[in-house]
């Protein structure tokens, strides 16, 4: 009838989960564009590395040692020789800020403010707290890891920012509650699984907060142009080198989400104008 229907297959793939905070149940879980294209699912089966969307378990680590997010760092050049190699972060501005608070470090995202903790507070102090989130991957006793160069599971990733919506506890994702037989009997039910407290209730409010600064003002402002203002949001993004991986994972009061944007085969999204902020971040919102 003179209709015209466009039907784009896209290249790019995106993973999308998200958790009740209270229960740790899955709500929503999106594996892929089409399954029937691509049996593969990206929240259960990939390993991608997550940029800075790891940062939040550094900055946890600094506060729970007691600094405080006031506490005065500095965005600047650096060089970290290990393992007989030389590493220097930057940004992906290219600029370095100088002195700031770490609020405002992890607000703004800066890249050598993160390793520069991760060297303060010991690669195994952060680690242990990764684990004590969650996380069962194998994390990198390298500077790069702080900004996200080890490689996560999507699903196991995301729930671990259930810490910040419990205010300390990490959830076990729970995709079945029970299975009943045709006779309507329960024959499994997987109950609520609560980890053992990752951070004190302190600690994981702080970072929240500061979380929080990173979609009012930082690079996740996105999400605050879509939502309306009286939903609170914390999240994080993360963009890997080369735009090859783009994530936020967010937390409100009554879900936490997390989205990935990549290749199967990890190439760059696009030269430019790609972020975690721009891309990933409007997918949660």
């Amino acid at each position: 009838r003179g209709a015209w229907e466009i039907i784009q297959i896209p290249e790019v793939e995106a993973a999308f989960v998200a958790l009740d905070p209270i229960t740790g149940a899955v709500r929503a879980l999106v594996g892929g564009f089409d399954f029937s294209r691509n049996k593969y699912n990206h929240v259960t089966q990939a390993w991608r590395q997550p940029g800075s969307s790891f940062k939040p378990f550094v900055y946890a680590t600094a506060i729970s040692d007691s600094m405080p997010p006031n506490a005065i760092v500095a965005d600047t050049a650096i060089e970290i020789n290990y393992d007989r190699q030389s590493y220097s972060p930057g940004n992906s501005d290219g600029l370095f800020l100088g002195r700031m608070t770490m609020r405002e470090a992890i607000t703004k995202s800066r890249n050598p403010v993160a390793v520069q903790l991760w060297e303060q507070f010991g690669a195994d102090s952060v680690i242990a707290t990764a684990r004590r989130f969650g996380l069962s991957s194998s994390i990198a006793p390298f500077p790069s890891s702080a900004i996200g160069a080890s490689v996560v599971r999507p699903l196991e990733f995301i729930a671990a920012y259930t810490v910040f919506a419990t205010l300390g506890t990490p959830l076990q994702p729970r995709l079945i509650t029970r299975i009943e037989d045709r006779e309507r009997r329960t024959v499994f039910e997987q109950p609520m699984r609560e980890l053992p407290q990752a951070i004190s209730p302190q600690a994981a409010w702080i970072v929240r907060d500061m979380m929080r600064d990173v979609v009012e003002r930082g690079t996740a402002t996105a999400v605050r142009r879509i939502l309306p203002a009286g939903v609170p949001v914390a999240g994080k993004t993360g963009t890997t080198d080369d735009n090859t991986d783009l994530w936020f994972v967010g937390v409100t009061p009554s879900i936490v989400a997390g989205v990935w944007l990549g290749f199967d085969r990890p190439q760059s999204i696009a030269d430019r104008g790609v972020a975690g902020g721009s891309l990933a971040a409007p997918v949660f919102a």
